[in-house]
């Protein structure tokens, strides 16, 4: 229902900009991100939970951080040139958040 929502957001809204944006990792087996919203910029006013994948390596970098560092979140955003917008997500027309370097 809430996927439904956004959408319509996503027609109606002409002011969303391609921007950065930030989303809480979670998961132990399956990889979740979790966008907060902030109501008051039109650019990050949704809030929603995607399933993401990794590599296994690299999810268990992520659950070895998580036992050594338990209150120090794990925050995944895209770059300064990687910006898109969220409704852009509903789409699918986001390009991958992690890149080989």
């Amino acid at each position: 229902m809430f996927f439904l929502n956004m959408r319509s957001k996503a027609k109606i809204s002409p002011i969303n900009t391609p921007d950065i944006h930030g989303f809480v990792m979670f998961g132990e087996k399956k990889l979740f991100l979790e966008h907060l919203p902030m109501f008051n910029m039109e650019n990050h006013e949704y809030q929603f939970i995607l399933e993401a994948s990794i590599s296994s390596d690299a999810m268990h970098i992520c659950n070895n951080h998580r036992i050594t560092h338990p209150h120090v979140p794990l925050v995944l955003a895209n770059s300064q040139n990687n910006l898109f917008t969220l409704p852009d997500v509903v789409s699918g027309d986001v390009p991958p958040l992690l890149e080989k370097s």
